[in-house]
């Protein structure tokens, strides 16, 4: 071993798997690899795939997690990420499969609701992700609203605080600018409908230069939800605004760990959505490999180096796996 090689722990190494499954964790959420959802009837937030390999000509279809594995392995999927108040569609009468975990009938689950995505389509461009024959590199955030996933330079802003916790894309704050800027207002004291008490003095009556509109973190706990509101927002079918369990942070938070370092958690919240799902492709991979790698030293008696792990990596990234025709954009955060 030459002497300026640098030992690396048993422990380092367990703490990176640590990190990776706390990422996957937190991406897949209480997801079963052997179980089928759609048992569980319309999930209010849950990680779907799209298998282009069973869908049907002209039609649209989502399956969940377990269906991925037990399903749809080695077919061409795309990664959905999440998508809200969906049902399993793995072995309908959208796609050509018939499910492998549990018996379905023929029928549509009616309340799903899809969009381009689950053609491997993105932002207002519509473009593939990753984009092979584009130009377009720019990382993509998920709109609340219509879920579509926005480029960075389609969002009708030059510059935003990437520390926001959601947004509502252009194109979906043309439509709900009126009313959101009403009934929430972080400076408004009053304790009666904001969406009166604002109407007044509300900017929606002045032409605005319409961008995405960004929120921070809690933002839905601070809407108005008086009775008037709630009746608008069933109104424009978007009452889940008001609902707090909607949101990724939520979602993301029961998903880790209780045990979870809070900077990693918190440094994992701020990344890009395609960041996340890259680290939890990495999780996958080392757990495939880190037994082999391990008693390859261990049979030889020999002292893993930080050079060692470097190379490990290396091969790691450069290993073709099961991965997706499709990988997916980033997150509204």
């Amino acid at each position: 071993m030459e002497s300026n090689e640098n030992v690396v722990t048993l422990k380092e190494i367990l703490k990176t798997e640590g990190e990776l499954e706390d990422a996957a964790q937190a991406l897949l959420g209480h997801s079963d690899t052997e179980k089928c959802t759609f048992v569980d009837g319309y999930i209010d937030r849950q990680p779907l795939y799209s298998c282009l390999t069973c869908v049907k000509e002209n039609q649209l279809a989502g399956v969940c997690v377990g269906c991925s594995f037990q399903c749809h392995d080695k077919h061409d999927l795309v990664e959905i990420y999440t998508k809200r108040d969906f049902k399993c569609d793995c072995g309908n009468s959208k796609m050509n499969n018939n499910c492998n975990l549990i018996k379905k009938n023929n029928s549509t689950n009616e309340r799903n609701k899809y969009n381009q995505n689950f053609k491997g389509l993105y932002c207002t461009c519509s473009r593939p992700y990753p984009d092979e024959e584009g130009e377009n590199d720019e990382d993509m955030y998920q709109c609340i609203i219509c879920e579509d996933w926005i480029h960075t330079n389609h969002l009708g802003v030059d510059e935003f605080d990437s520390s926001f916790s959601e947004l509502i894309c252009m194109s979906c704050s043309k439509t709900k600018w009126n009313i959101l800027s009403c009934s929430y207002n972080l400076e408004s004291k009053t304790t009666k409908c904001k969406l009166d008490a604002l109407k007044s003095e509300c900017r929606c009556s002045v032409e605005r230069n319409l961008s995405s509109m960004f929120f921070p973190e809690e933002w839905r706990l601070q809407i108005c939800q008086c009775n008037s509101c709630k009746e608008v927002y069933e109104k424009n079918a978007f009452s889940f605004i008001t609902n707090w369990n909607d949101s990724l942070t939520v979602f993301e938070s029961k998903s880790k760990k209780t045990d979870v370092d809070a900077n990693f958690a918190q440094a994992f919240h701020q990344m890009s959505r395609t960041t996340q799902v890259e680290l939890i492709y990495g999780y996958n991979d080392l757990k495939e490999e880190m037994s082999s790698f391990f008693n390859s030293f261990a049979e030889k008696n020999q002292v893993i180096t930080e050079n060692h792990v470097k190379e490990f990596f290396s091969s790691l990234n450069a290993s073709k796996r099961r991965k997706l025709s499709h990988m997916p954009p980033s997150s509204c955060k």
